[in-house]
């Protein structure tokens, strides 16, 4: 198996030239400890085991515009996975930014008026019902950053979004449940 490496400033040194690489007096620049092997085999995009063969390219959204990216998949069900997911995010990132940012929008507007009528209590029914709405939002589109996606794979940065969004929805309704309580009790 050939054999890269990865210094600290991020450059690659082929394993062919290591031998020359400890003569020369770069090395002295070079901090030892940060050194790590990098193995030339490709992790699958969506299920991120080893050894991935089968190389796409998808025009999708890559987190913050639209562009050709070229995935590598371990089999055919993963490629048919991975397809799927990019025709969803494509289709559904427009309804996603608005949603959050919507969210957001209404998160500082009641804060504003919080200050403005001296209301805590609005406040914290508005939270809750936000963080509600911001899980069911993270829920509904599982879309994690592409440095997620990376390290973990699309399967499993989709478990991991979905069940952020299910413990939102969750603390604001608990939130909202906890709020009527201190109200009416």
């Amino acid at each position: 198996m050939h054999l890269m490496y990865i210094c600290n400033d991020n450059n690659l040194i082929d394993e062919s030239k290591w031998s020359n690489w400890f003569d020369n007096s770069i090395f002295c620049h070079y901090n030892i400890g940060m050194i790590k092997q990098v193995f030339n085999m490709s992790k699958c995009s969506y299920c991120n085991k080893r050894d991935a063969e089968i190389k796409i390219i998808l025009d999708t959204w890559n987190g913050t515009n639209r562009k050709k990216i070229t995935y590598f998949v371990c089999s055919d069900e993963c490629k048919t996975q991975l397809e799927l997911f990019s025709g969803y995010v494509n289709k559904h990132v427009n309804k996603f930014i608005s949603s959050i940012l919507i969210v957001i929008l209404v998160l500082i507007i009641s804060l504003c008026l919080m200050v403005y009528l001296n209301n805590i209590r609005l406040l914290i029914l508005i939270y809750s019902v936000c963080i509600a709405l911001m899980g069911s939002v993270f829920y509904r589109y599982p879309f994690a950053t592409p440095e997620t996606c990376q390290k973990y794979g699309l399967r499993k940065s989709i478990y991991i979004i979905k069940n952020i969004g299910m413990g939102l929805i969750i603390t604001g309704i608990l939130g909202g449940l906890t709020f009527l309580l201190y109200c009416f009790f």
